[in-house]
């Protein structure tokens, strides 16, 4: 991640890439929560308004302690029915993987790395997109940073250097730096 991104704002770094971070793993987690609680049995009672208000509140109580522990891996819901019936309630998970994908997107922004180096896959792009345009795009961003802060450092400090050893600054000296991307 670029520090000058940040720099002039007051933040480090890591606060930059730490939200979106909380965000996508909070996510996660609300999702994983949704996903254990997806199927919920509703338990139909009859009357059972009546027969808490009639004193056999105990009554329901010994009766839904029952059920609740053949079931004990659902959650259960009691309701008023003037029969007795027991069927599933399912949440919709419409949404849900685009909204963890909204926030991979923006954790991948704030850190600056392409898509598929941080999460192992290819983002939004086609079939036989490879990443290669994110790759070249942070291999830019990578260049562009050593040449905006390491370059001025190192053609301070390497005449330093060369006049401590060598005794003498040669006139023709240059430094370049390794490439990022592997040679094919």
């Amino acid at each position: 991640v670029s520090q000058s991104r940040y720099e002039k704002w007051g933040i480090s770094i890591i606060q930059g890439v730490f939200d979106p971070f909380k965000r996508y793993f909070e996510g996660s987690q609300i999702l994983g929560q949704i996903l254990r609680t997806m199927s919920t049995l509703n338990l139909s009672l009859a009357n059972l308004g009546d027969l808490i208000a009639g004193g056999k509140g105990e009554e329901v109580k010994a009766h839904y302690k029952e059920v609740s522990m053949m079931v004990s891996v659902f959650n259960t819901l009691l309701t008023d029915s003037s029969i007795e019936t027991a069927s599933y309630l399912t949440r919709s998970m419409a949404g849900a993987p685009e909204t963890i994908e909204k926030f991979k997107e923006e954790l991948t922004a704030a850190t600056g790395y392409p898509f598929y180096k941080i999460w192992g896959e290819v983002g939004k792009a086609g079939l036989s997109d490879t990443g290669g345009a994110e790759s070249e795009a942070y291999i830019q961003t990578v260049s562009q940073y050593q040449d905006d802060h390491y370059a001025p450092a190192l053609q301070f400090f390497l005449p330093l250097v060369m006049k401590t050893e060598l005794g003498t600054i040669p006139e023709l000296w240059e430094f370049e730096f390794n490439p990022i991307a592997k040679q094919s």
